[in-house]
């Protein structure tokens, strides 16, 4: 599909569009359109799909259910053979009488007629729709000049029969458009972005299969070791192995215990036995189903992009048939008619300045696709290219950098007149709603303690951006982090943890009592990423939620620098917000917001080019303002996301450039340099031309596509982080190792520290879960 084609597409369907058409979606490489029925409109889809059918024919666009690849067999086929005939008799009409030569030149000229109608019929409606010519108009003007050529060549000495050459034209053609679908079908069918799944499982006390759509939410179905779990549900075996690589990315087989969730398109493990699963979501609401059902939705955004060069079509085409009657009239100045025909008619063939505005969408796509087998999920080739384009890359912290589950470490008592047991009470009171991770933590570790319930009474709960706030039993408590207590203007001791471990303080109105050391460890290939991002000359920036010590432990961990750091942001917009900080550094370059939860949407909104990353605290909102979502627990896909897109938009540079030299060298060749010589040629020849210009287009992209594999495959794998050896000294070791002092703010006198108690804490080795509809504002800047 032509940018002319495309172009009238869409002028057409938004005219459709308001009254009957929610959305609709043009896939220029695949030739596809794809629509979205408003869900109040009445009329059947069989009828809305004929009105759109009909209206397309108007301007000159057939529309088929599949690729018309029988008629094109068929039409190239019979198109050649008529061809091989009539440039035999070309060469025997010598001996042939007037009568017979007309009598063929008749049929011939019938045949050609006939085989090209509809292509004649399409190109005169596109160009009285648009005001444009097309490629088919070229395609009927040249075999039109061939037809009235061999006509005129029986009244006027020096002219041949050129029927041949018209034949010859539609065998090229008709055969070029069969290996531009067989190309696409060898370029993209070896991507296999979703799993395919059996159509048949077999149920429990039963040795007939059935198909998955029979299956309903409480059936128990059998799958064998090596098969894709076709389904949802929970595993009723203990101690099996399964590949979860669509779901999180890893692929080594994980162990699964009875009673755990399972998703469709995940793999048995060949070592496995036969598990016996009990389905909880039927076919039409399995994960694969609503993974497909998102990558649908996600086109409806934005379309593939028709490149810059479909600028330039508009003048290519009227610029080539200008220069072709010039060529044609200076031909038949110097040399024999026949050589001025048949000149026009091989610089009206061989030149495709079409293929310019394909290039763009074809290697959009292949790097789409390419991506997909990453688990990188981008919404459109726009996105793409704007992923090419960063030189900035700001990361979230918690959630994004880290693995987002913050666990206790320790409990740290300051004041010996609330006991360990009084605290966890509390601190449950606190926490009892807080939608932050942290205070989740809290909680969970707070339940499991099982201390016995007293009554308490709790007024004033405010959950507030970094902390807690709430009077029990009529006095006022805190628990946040440290901004959280400065801005309360509470006395504070800043003592310096070991790095990567965070410091929830506990305090009256005017003391702190306790101090919560939390953890949540970097993702094991945080720093390679960072790393790999760095040499790859992308500066980077750390912007979070969380305080400015916490921010800088971390931000040491993993090598940015202390002045790329913007912490205690909060999510809405004001003058310490995130939004506020992307508006600063675009300033400067091309950046891109990476992040998960909810309070990063609006600024992944701001960006240039935003990137959600999967988490336990991920939001619909956040992957829905990305242009890229990485379906993966691994930060590698972050790194292959911008090296796909870089190496995309090279290619595309680099045979647009190839493309344009190839057309001038055709019209310089054909139009001058071989007349120059005194050769003539055929019309066939330029034909087939055209055809290669095409054809190495899809090689190059199918070399291109094994390219892109090759380098994502040689990027180092990143080494896995090492957690802490039991050997380490512990929390209470390090704080021995510290000064005596407490650190105070500017004209403040150094005090000594007060007692501490320093209680171990050990956490229960339990999954925790948090649902995204309790991802709150109000707590999402908590340490």
């Amino acid at each position: 599909m032509c940018g002319v084609c495309t172009t009238t597409s869409c002028n057409i369907l938004s005219e459709l569009k308001k009254p009957k058409i929610s959305n609709f979606y043009i896939d220029v490489v695949e030739n596809q359109l794809i629509v979205v029925i408003d869900d109040d409109c009445t009329m059947q889809d069989n009828k809305i799909r004929k009105a759109i059918q009909e209206k397309l024919n108007e301007a000159g666009i057939e529309c088929h259910e599949t690729y018309p690849t029988r008629t094109y067999w068929i039409k190239g086929s019979v198109s050649l053979l008529l061809g091989i005939t009539f440039l035999t008799l070309m060469f025997l009409s010598s001996g042939m009488s007037f009568i017979l030569i007309a009598s063929l030149l008749a049929l011939g000229s019938l045949i050609v007629f006939l085989i090209g109608l509809k292509d004649y019929i399409n190109a005169i409606k596109k160009l009285i729709k648009t005001k444009n010519f097309s490629m088919d108009f070229l395609f009927m003007i040249s075999t039109l000049v061939a037809v009235g050529a061999s006509i005129a060549s029986l009244f006027v000495p020096g002219l041949c029969l050129m029927l041949d050459a018209a034949f010859f034209i539609f065998a090229f053609r008709y055969f070029g458009s069969l290996i531009e679908i067989k190309s696409k079908n060898k370029i993209f069918d070896e991507y296999c972005s979703l799993k395919k799944i059996p159509t048949e499982v077999i149920k429990e006390n039963s040795t007939q299969k059935c198909n998955i759509k029979d299956i309903k939410p409480g059936d128990i179905i059998l799958i064998s070791p090596g098969e894709t779990i076709p389904l949802d549900g929970r595993c009723l075996d203990e101690n099996t192995y399964v590949y979860k690589t669509i779901h999180t990315g890893r692929s080594s087989p994980q162990k699964v215990l009875e009673g755990e969730e399972l998703l469709s398109g995940m793999e048995v493990a060949s070592t496995s036995s036969v598990i016996k699963m009990q389905v909880t979501n039927d076919s039409q609401h399995s994960y694969l189903a609503r993974v497909r059902q998102n990558l649908e939705n996600t086109r409806w955004n934005k379309q593939l992009p028709l490149s810059p060069a479909n600028k330039i079509l508009n003048y290519a085409i009227p610029s080539l048939l200008i220069v072709t009657i010039i060529s044609g009239v200076i031909v038949a100045i110097f040399f024999p008619p026949v050589f001025a025909i048949y000149c026009v008619i091989a610089l009206l063939v061989s030149v495709c300045p079409c293929v310019l505005g394909f290039i763009s969408p074809l290697i959009s796509k292949i790097g789409l696709a390419q991506a997909q087998s990453q688990n990188i999920y981008f919404k459109s080739g726009q996105d793409l290219q704007n992923a090419a384009e960063i030189d900035t890359v700001v990361f979230d912290l918690n959630g994004t950098l880290t693995q987002g589950e913050p666990h206790v470490c320790e409990l740290e008592l300051n004041d010996d007149s609330f006991s360990e047991d009084l605290l966890w009470q509390y601190f449950s009171i606190l926490e009892e709603k807080s939608a932050h991770p942290s205070g989740q933590a809290i909680l969970e570790y707070s339940k499991n303690k099982n201390r016995e319930n007293k009554d308490f009474t709790v007024s004033e709960l405010e959950y507030l951006p970094k902390g807690v706030k709430a009077r029990i039993n009529g006095e006022l408590f805190l628990i946040g982090n440290s901004d959280f207590i400065r801005d309360h203007h509470i006395p504070f001791e800043n003592l310096k943890t070991a790095q990567s471990k965070q410091k929830i303080f506990f305090s009256s109105s005017t003391k702190i009592i306790a101090t919560i050391v939390l953890e949540d460890p970097l993702r094991r290939d945080a720093k390679w990423t960072i790393r790999k991002l760095k040499a790859h000359k992308k500066e980077i920036y750390l912007c979070t939620g969380a305080d400015l010590l916490t921010a800088e432990n971390y931000a040491s961990q993993l090598g940015i620098e202390k002045d790329h750091i913007r912490a205690s942001c909060l999510p809405h917009l004001c003058e310490n917000s995130k939004t506020n900080y992307i508006e600063e550094l675009k300033k400067k370059g091309k950046v891109a917001m990476i992040g998960d939860a909810k309070n990063d949407a609006n600024a992944i909104a701001e960006s240039h080019f935003g990137i959600a990353i999967c988490s336990k605290s991920v939001d619909a909102d956040t992957q829905k303002e990305a242009g890229a979502i990485i379906k993966s627990d691994s930060l590698k896909s972050l790194f292959s996301t911008f090296l796909i897109a870089e190496e995309s938009v090279k290619k595309m540079k680099r045979d647009l450039i190839l493309s344009l030299l190839y057309n001038l060298t055709t019209v310089v060749t054909i139009g001058g340099i071989l007349l120059g010589l005194g050769f003539m040629l055929n019309p066939a020849i330029g034909v087939a031309l055209m055809v290669l210009q095409v054809g190495l287009v899809f090689l190059s992209s199918f070399h291109f596509k094994k390219q892109l594999q090759k380098k994502l495959n040689e990027i180092e794998k990143p080494e896995t982080e090492k957690l802490p050896q039991k050997a380490s000294p512990s929390y209470s070791e390090t704080l021995r190792l510290l000064p005596e002092t407490r650190e105070c703010s500017v004209g403040q006198e150094p005090q000594p520290r007060e007692k501490q108690t320093v209680i171990k804490a050990t956490y229960p080795n339990q999954e925790r879960t948090v649902s995204d509809s309790q991802n709150r504002e109000a707590a999402s800047l908590r340490a």
